[in-house]
């Protein structure tokens, strides 16, 4: 199953033959609200690509990431390639897609997160971060914060989905909304946690991320990652 996730960077590379942008999205993402057509609007900054920041660095910016250590580079931004926003013409420019498929034959041990891992290396430092609107990335441990900060595009990220919840972990619009695209009933399982842990745990993730959020004043404010030419 993992070998398809690569699927994406040939179809990018062949899909910005025929298009301005791209933006792509992984199938476990939900569609929260309007305004997608913004991202089209969006100023790239001359940059490749625009992408959220990956969970794991949202609420510690400075953590290190696996991929960038084994090959000796810096701590930098590391993204979630769940969604993402592509300058066609850049990326055929650069040559984004020949100089990515050079990484996998030289740095294979370097790919934990596969297609994900191969975008972050050759992007190393050289993206364009959206607000993290663009790309909620729900978890069990902060699975209600998103409940307040409205995301446009939500990431059920994990083993966690909105089609195998069996735990009563996700509310229950998510359950009604994929009955109602799949056109029959979708069980929904009873909440089996412990409802107090899991309230303090997400107070003090929601506070933690509206301090980050406080980075992005609108939705369509970004930050440049260009310490390189790619």
């Amino acid at each position: 199953m993992k070998d398809y996730t690569y699927w994406r960077l040939p179809a990018i590379e062949d899909l910005s033959k025929d298009y301005e942008r791209i933006l792509y999205l992984d199938t476990d993402v939900f569609v929260s609200r309007d305004g997608l057509a913004n991202l089209f609007k969006l100023d790239m900054q001359y940059q490749v690509l625009a992408a959220v920041r990956d969970i794991h660095q949202r609420h510690r910016q400075d953590r290190s990431v696996q991929e960038f250590a084994v090959l000796g580079y810096e701590t930098a931004p590391y993204f979630n390639a769940g969604v993402l926003l592509v300058d066609c013409a850049r990326w055929l420019e650069t040559e984004a897609f020949q100089k990515i498929m050079q990484i996998a034959k030289v740095s294979p041990e370097a790919l934990f997160c596969h297609d994900q891992s191969l975008l972050n290396i050759h992007f190393h430092q050289s993206w364009l971060e959206l607000s993290p609107l663009w790309n909620w990335q729900n978890s069990d441990r902060v699975n209600l914060v998103g409940e307040f900060v409205s995301p446009y595009l939500i990431h059920f990220v994990g083993a966690t989905k909105i089609w195998n919840a069996d735990n009563g972990c996700l509310p229950g619009k998510y359950h009604a909304a994929f009955s109602a695209y799949l056109g029959e009933p979708v069980s929904e399982a009873q909440f089996s946690g412990g409802l107090f842990k899991l309230l303090l745990k997400n107070a003090w993730y929601l506070k933690r991320t509206l301090r980050y959020l406080s980075s992005f004043p609108t939705s369509r404010s970004t930050i440049r990652h260009s310490d390189k030419s790619i």
